[in-house]
């Protein structure tokens, strides 16, 4: 009896320490989890606030893109319009480098002519155009125009005399003209033109109007029976109480002809 209790137990112990055995090589023991793969870490970028522009939007500002002199008109023409924020106009202005005219108060959109009458001098003026909104915001744009004397104007002013026939026999009946080119000049209104010749007014203009960047304009003066004779002719241009003059000679060609001296 003693015998088969020590055969069961020895036979027990064997099955405890094979099972032992086996759970020690199938788990390996207990197993610490496995953590996930770290996230990647992105570098922070400052967050940025975007902000809707409110500066009032000049649309335009335009004005002579010729010289003046004084007592030309001068337009100036504006537009303005709030910005993308919205806010309202409060005020609008025009202010002039020299003495008035400047404009305040003035609609957003619009244009004002004047009679230019600062002096007669050359100079490069400026005007400034200024919009302010509700906001505090304001925008501005400046606008040059170049503004000469009227000496500077009549020099800039390319005249020539011609007569038609180009040849002409003396003791024969001659039409006089005038070629004008205002390329680099102001526009000029109210001109008075005299041609004389040996002291004799030969033919004369009133009120003539020459606009800038006239390549070429020619003027006949009336017909007063002009009889062709050779000798010196001389124009003078009168303008606000200036004058300057040229003067022309005739040659034999076998006719004569006119050309200047």
């Amino acid at each position: 009896m003693k015998t088969l209790l020590r055969t069961i137990l020895f036979s027990a112990i064997i099955t405890v320490t094979l099972f032992s055995l086996s759970y020690a090589i199938d788990v390996g023991g207990p197993k610490t989890p496995t953590a996930p793969p770290p996230t990647p870490v992105q570098p922070k970028v400052p967050g940025k606030t975007l902000s809707v522009p409110d500066d009032p939007v000049i649309r335009e500002f335009t004005g002579p893109t010729y010289p003046v002199v004084q007592g030309t008109e001068v337009t100036l023409r504006w537009s303005v319009e709030p910005g993308p924020g919205g806010s309202p106009l409060t005020s609008v202005s025009i202010v002039a480098s020299h003495i008035p005219p400047g404009f305040s108060s003035i609609p957003p959109h619009g244009e004002r002519t004047f009679v230019f009458l600062a002096g007669d001098f050359s100079e490069t003026l400026t005007y400034r155009l200024t919009a302010t909104n509700r906001a505090g915001s304001s925008a501005s744009r400046t606008l040059t125009v170049q503004h000469i004397s009227i000496r500077d104007a009549l020099n800039r002013l390319e005249i020539s005399l011609r007569t038609d026939p180009p040849e002409f026999r003396s003791g024969r009946p001659v039409d006089l003209k005038i070629d004008f080119s205002n390329r680099e000049g102001a526009p000029l209104f109210g001109m008075n033109i005299i041609v004389t010749h040996g002291g004799t007014t030969v033919g004369s203009l009133r009120d003539v109007r020459v606009g800038h960047g006239t390549g070429l304009a020619t003027l006949r003066l009336p017909h007063t029976g002009f009889i062709g004779a050779p000798g010196e002719y001389i124009v003078d241009v009168e303008y606000r109480g200036m004058h300057r003059s040229k003067r022309f000679v005739t040659v034999p060609a076998p006719y004569f002809v006119i050309t200047e001296i």
